[in-house]
């Protein structure tokens, strides 16, 4: 190492009678060596940046309608109507279709409720840390069966089921909001992939006009 960075060395004619390094850079081992300015500096490695991932992969622009809608209640009053409106995910439907039960699959499609509340996020009690407090709300809404009824035509579909639709506080009311599901299941360009969509779209519309009461 001494004696390559000596190799590096040039006397500028300065006067000084100071070798100066120079300022190329060299590899060593897979590793960048930056030559000091100083011959009295330590030299400190420099590993190369690593290069993207581009090998295989691909990218889509697609258009997504985003919906915002306002309510003059408050964030509680609807957070505790979309709760009661919403039932809670059974687990007996992702079990039956573990089982592969279809006759059971078929009858819960025909009879029971079109979404159920998979997961709420109380996401306004993480600004504690900055000592304050706000009524943010995030909710997975959905249908084990209406995921599979797409999943099976594109797997990538499972990235947006089951949908996420977010509450907050805006001025003395609220605001709930989601990106139209039509357009997040229409970038497959399967049209019994964007059927479903449709059908979510309206399905869900239903159900905030139903917790809005509106």
């Amino acid at each position: 190492m001494r004696q390559l960075l000596a190799g590096l060395a040039d006397n500028r004619g300065d006067g000084s009678g100071s070798p100066v390094l120079s300022l190329g850079p060299v590899v060593l081992g897979g590793m960048l060596l930056l030559a000091c300015a100083s011959p009295g500096a330590v030299t400190q490695p420099v590993f190369p940046k690593a290069e993207p991932m581009t090998s295989g992969g691909s990218t889509q622009t697609i258009s997504v309608h985003h919906v915002e809608v306002r309510s003059p209640l408050s964030p509680q009053q609807v957070h505790e109507r979309l709760l009661a409106v919403v039932p809670r995910l059974d687990p007996r439907l992702v079990d039956m279709l573990r089982r592969g039960d279809a006759e059971a699959v078929e009858r819960e499609r025909r009879d029971g409720p079109s979404l159920w509340l998979f997961e709420v996020r109380d996401m306004g009690s993480l600004l504690a840390v900055e000592g304050r407090s706000v009524h943010v709300y995030q909710y997975e809404i959905g249908n084990p069966l209406t995921a599979e009824s797409m999943i099976r035509y594109q797997a990538g579909a499972g990235q947006y089921a089951p949908l996420r639709v977010v509450l907050y506080e805006e001025g003395s009311g609220s605001v709930i909001a989601y990106d139209r599901p039509s357009d997040l299941f229409g970038q497959f360009g399967d049209e019994r992939i964007t059927k479903v969509g449709h059908d979510l779209d309206r399905e869900l519309e239903e159900l905030l006009h139903q917790a809005l009461g509106n």
